[in-house]
């Protein structure tokens, strides 16, 4: 239709970028997803970054039947924004290169998770995937964030944290320092191959064995101690306990009122009770009365609510019903 207006959101990840076209009434049109092929704080990371976001709007302009169609808004969620080299001015460069469009707006991968999760009501954010963060936004308004530094100085709870706890905790038992668990077959299995010692050397050698494959142990950390073996149960506790105090630094830190919202985001909740009773246990001994709840919406959905405006309150209802109502779709 001549004059039709159209909203993207992106949720740009560490490995993965997620993409969402709306229409001015909320109706989904269109969801692309596309695997970065190098991480985005990387060297590399600009060349990477041009391609997936380029690959992504393709796609979703392919949904809707459109070349290039004019784009009234585009919002970006990008991993590490500020502390892992990317800028705003060369995300919006990117954007103006591949698309037309009126208004863009950069915001950090947190920022979009919040407001899909809560829609811009107090609260606190866990989220772990392959790394982990704490975002909150208390009742005066205030946001801070707790976490988030990246692999090599921070991450606890998160993926690799857990992926690296159960390596640690397979060659420990295979030099006797400690009990034996069943990560160690899982670990051969998941690398094809039983020598121990060749499977250490393709960690420190191969370079498609990055944090990111390394993150992807945790599964099987998961898959262990649902069938009881003790070295992966203390792992879970150890991660849902770390998610917990970065919670718990980030309480302190702002000003809510009892009960706290905490969401939980990302693929380490998969673990459910294994490792939400730690987390909860010991977030207990920090906040006197709160209540665990389930995201409203993704990540990438946040983008494009921050897309349609900056101000969720200036968000018609129907917007957010007709998003209701397509977005199974995606």
């Amino acid at each position: 239709m001549q004059g039709e207006k159209y909203y993207i959101g992106v949720d740009g990840g560490a490995t993965n970028v997620r993409a969402v076209i709306a229409d001015s009434y909320g109706n989904i049109l269109g969801f692309s997803k596309e695997v970065a092929s190098t991480p985005f704080f990387s060297k590399e990371m600009k060349s990477s970054l041009h391609d997936v976001l380029k690959k992504v709007i393709y796609d979703l302009f392919t949904s809707i039947h459109k070349v290039n169609p004019l784009i009234e808004s585009i919002s970006l969620g990008m991993t590490g924004l500020g502390i892992k080299g990317q800028t705003e001015t060369e995300i919006k460069k990117i954007i103006n290169e591949s698309i037309k469009v009126n208004n863009i707006s950069v915001y950090s991968d947190m920022e979009i998770a919040y407001r899909g999760a809560a829609l811009d009501k107090p609260g606190i954010l866990i989220y772990a995937g392959t790394g982990a963060n704490c975002y909150g936004l208390d009742n005066k308004g205030q946001v801070d964030n707790v976490s988030g530094w990246g692999y090599l100085i921070d991450d606890e709870g998160g993926g690799y944290f857990i992926g690296v706890k159960a390596l640690r905790a397979v060659y420990r038992a295979y030099d006797g320092r400690k009990e034996s668990t069943l990560l160690t077959d899982k670990v051969k299995k998941y690398f094809q191959e039983d020598d121990l010692k060749k499977i250490c050397f393709k960690i420190y050698s191969e370079d498609d064995i990055n944090r990111n494959r390394i993150g992807l142990i945790a599964p099987l950390v998961t898959d262990a101690a649902k069938t009881g073996d003790k070295i992966s149960k203390n792992i879970l506790n150890e991660s849902g306990f770390a998610l917990a105090e970065c919670a718990a630094a980030l309480y302190k830190k702002l000003s809510y009122k009892l009960p706290v919202d905490i969401y939980t985001v990302g693929g380490v909740f998969k673990a459910g009770n294994l490792i939400e009773k730690p987390f909860k246990k010991r977030i207990m001994y920090y906040i006197d009365s709160f209540q665990i709840l389930k995201p409203v919406y993704p990540a990438v959905i946040g983008a494009l609510l921050y897309a349609k405006n900056e101000k969720i309150q200036e968000i018609e209802n129907s917007f957010l019903q007709n998003i209701d109502n397509t977005i199974e779709e995606m």
